[in-house]
Order: C-alpha cells, then sequence, then structure tokens
C-alpha cells in the first residue's frame, strides 16, 4: 500500500498573522534601503545633472538680468553709476538670489549622494535574492519587537547584523544569523506561554493593519509613486530630451543678456562686465 503524501503542517492563526507581518516588514524595509534610494539615485544620474545645469543657467540669467535691470533705472533717472553703486547692485542681487543659491547647494549635494550610492551598489543574482528574502522574513518573525516582542534580547543581539546582511545582500551571513536565532528560539520555546491568546492576536492584527497602511503611504509617496515612470527607459530618454532643449533655449538667453550687460557698461564707460558666476 502507498504511502499517503505528507501534509505539510497547518499554521495555527498567530503564525499566519506573523508570517503576514514579516513580509510587510520585509517589503518596507526593501522600499526604505534599497529601491526607493536607487530609484532617487537613478533619477538623480541621469536627470538631475541635467536638472542641476538648468538651474545654475537660471541663476546666472536672473544675476544678469538684475543687473541690467538696475543699471538701466539708474540711467532713466539720471542718476550716476560709480563702483560703490555697481557694488551697492550686486549686493541686492546676491540677497534676492540667495535661495536660489541655497538649492543650487542643495541639489548639488543631492546629486554627490546619488553618485555614491549608486558606486556602492551591487547586484545580487536572482537566486542569492531570493534566499535573503526568505531568510529576513522568518529572522523578522522570530526577532522583530511587533512579531515576537517576547524575544526582545534577541532582537537587540542580533537584528543589526541581520538588517546589515540584508542590505548587502549577503547569503552566507543572513543564513549564518537564521540557524543561530532559530538555535537560540528551540532553546527557549519550552519555557514560554501560549502566544495564540485572543489578545495576542488582537495585537498582531492591528501592527499587520498599521503596517499594511505604512506601506501603502509609502507606495504614494515619491519615488515609489513615480517607479513606472523611473524605470522606463522611454519615458526617462524624453525627459532627458526635454531638459537639453531647455538647457540650450537658457544658454541662449545668458549669452544675450551678457551682451546686452556689456553693451551697457561700455556705455556708462565703465569696466569690462562681470563674467557670470563672479557678481560681486
Amino acid at each position: 500500500m502507498n504511502a499517503l503524501p505528507a501534509h505539510p503542517p497547518v499554521e495555527s492563526p498567530g503564525d499566519q498573522l506573523r508570517r503576514e507581518l514579516s513580509a510587510l516588514i520585509e517589503t518596507i524595509e526593501e522600499m526604505q534601503t534599497k529601491s526607493g534610494p536607487l530609484l532617487t539615485a537613478r533619477y538623480q544620474a541621469t536627470l538631475g545633472r541635467l536638472e542641476l545645469q538648468l538651474l545654475e543657467l537660471q541663476i546666472e540669467s536672473q544675476s544678469v538680468r538684475r543687473r541690467i535691470e538696475s543699471l538701466q533705472s539708474r540711467i532713466n533717472r539720471g542718476m550716476p553709476v560709480t563702483a560703490t553703486c555697481l557694488a551697492e547692485i550686486d549686493h541686492q542681487i546676491e540677497t534676492e538670489l540667495a535661495d536660489w543659491r541655497r538649492q543650487l547647494e542643495a541639489r548639488e549635494q543631492v546629486l554627490v549622494d546619488a553618485r555614491e550610492f549608486l558606486a556602492g551598489v551591487s547586484f545580487a543574482d536572482v537566486d542569492e535574492t531570493k534566499r535573503v528574502k526568505a531568510a529576513y522574513r522568518q529572522l523578522a518573525r522570530w526577532l522583530h519587537p511587533d512579531a515576537s516582542p517576547e524575544n526582545s534580547d534577541l532582537f537587540e543581539k542580533y537584528w543589526p547584523a541581520v538588517q546589515d546582511a540584508y542590505q548587502r545582500i549577503d547569503v552566507a551571513l543572513i543564513e549564518a544569523l537564521l540557524h543561530l536565532v532559530e538555535h537560540a528560539v528551540n532553546e527557549r520555546s519550552d519555557k514560554l506561554p501560549p502566544t495564540d491568546s485572543a489578545i495576542e492576536l488582537e495585537r498582531l492584527r492591528r501592527l499587520v493593519i498599521t503596517h499594511a497602511e505604512r506601506l501603502a503611504r509609502l507606495q504614494a509617496e515619491p519615488p515609489h509613486c513615480h517607479a513606472a515612470l523611473l524605470t522606463d527607459d522611454v519615458w526617462m530618454a524624453a525627459r532627458q530630451n526635454e531638459l537639453e532643449v531647455t538647457i540650450a533655449a537658457e544658454s541662449e538667453l545668458l549669452a544675450r543678456l551678457v551682451i546686452r550687460l556689456a553693451e551697457l557698461m561700455s556705455h556708462l564707460g565703465l569696466a569690462q562686465p562681470i563674467a557670470p558666476g563672479g557678481l560681486a
């Protein structure tokens, strides 16, 4: 007589909730530490540099335009234009553009951070990624305070290493940690009270709802809400072309403004016009 096929053990309601909770925890962690930074870095590396270039040109165009406007205003009112007057005009312009300058510095730092992030990214193969994710979810069920508050001491001892292994896709380390934690959990399993009480199940249900809502908020926020576009090479190429056209137009505008400023300075018999970026 053939033996009946063995059926996998039926999960208790508590274990089902812990499995769902650990999957949510893993997904949120992945979005915060991997997919989110990667989407942002990809955007910055491809389009952020062009947006930075455009902002630099816009700031310089505005600087030269305001200098022309201030000089022309004094000329129209019959007021003399002296070196002191020029210094005052330049100081006023830089004050007006201070917010733009701060935006420029912030974007420069974002671009630097994106380049550093991409330089440190290593792409594991599919099998390694699956093994790391599976190990992480099991470890989350055993260690994470939301899923197993009774293992708080194990959480403090092992969780930092688990996070590090997960972020680096270190299969060897995370599977070694899985073995160690499983041994520690099994050793104390007989000493722990039942965890599937009505109170515990309600606690787990609330946590699942809370983490599901948190995940939904993350998915609705940048960069995750733009993931489809940021991974679409056609859209990225079109946006890149759009920015390049705008940059070319802004460059032409800046050139015309610089020529106009040079003509105005020459008419006033003043020194050569200061080049863009060198005001004040």
